[in-house]
């Protein structure tokens, strides 16, 4: 599920690379294809624009409504693209900059859950998860793999030999859901 949320524009999290737009005529300036991932329309003028500032995404939004607009998405800034955009008068009625925050998430019910504890620890480590694993794996801070297992119980009795330092310790389910903590022995 993909959340979108109108949001402050001068929180610097925020994606802040989008426009919405209107076409003083919408047959010029409606999107034809893309040429090596930047959008291209039927006007010249616009597919410079949208090449010098990397326009990926170009779709018209509430079609046939009177909020009918064109969303655009760039790897740019976008006040320099609304700029350029507005000077191209005789195409771009009007501009504004969209500010939104994008949430990718899965459905809570979805999400595996896993506790480790203690964390920090000094000689065993616990780990309560609710779904079934596949695998259990540890790598040490250069990115080394130092254990591999099938069960939390091995797992368990290993963490014990473990030296003090820092770890990660991947876990994968059954369903291919992938979730990795880090992991303190002291």
């Amino acid at each position: 599920m993909i959340l979108i949320a109108s949001s402050d524009p001068e929180d610097d999290s925020l994606f802040n690379h989008g426009l919405s737009l209107s076409l003083v005529d919408n047959s010029n300036g409606m999107a034809t294809g893309e040429d090596n991932g930047t959008v291209t329309t039927n006007n010249a003028d616009l597919n410079q624009i949208f090449s010098d500032y990397n326009v990926s995404y170009y779709e018209l939004v509430n079609e046939g409504t009177s909020y009918e607009r064109f969303e655009l998405f760039c790897n740019c800034d976008a006040e320099l693209l609304k700029q350029e955009l507005d000077a191209l008068s005789s195409v771009v009625s009007s501009t504004e900059l969209m500010f939104l925050v994008v949430l990718l998430s899965l459905d809570e019910q979805s999400k595996a859950k896993v506790k480790i504890y203690p964390n920090p620890y000094k000689h065993k480590v616990t780990i309560d998860f609710d779904k079934p694993i596949i695998a259990l794996e540890i790598y040490d801070i250069t990115g080394k793999s130092v254990y591999e297992s099938q069960s939390i119980s091995n797992f368990e009795n290993f963490s014990q030999t473990l030296e003090s330092g820092v770890y990660l310790l991947k876990i994968k389910t059954e369903s291919e859901e992938s979730i990795t903590k880090k992991l303190v022995k002291s």
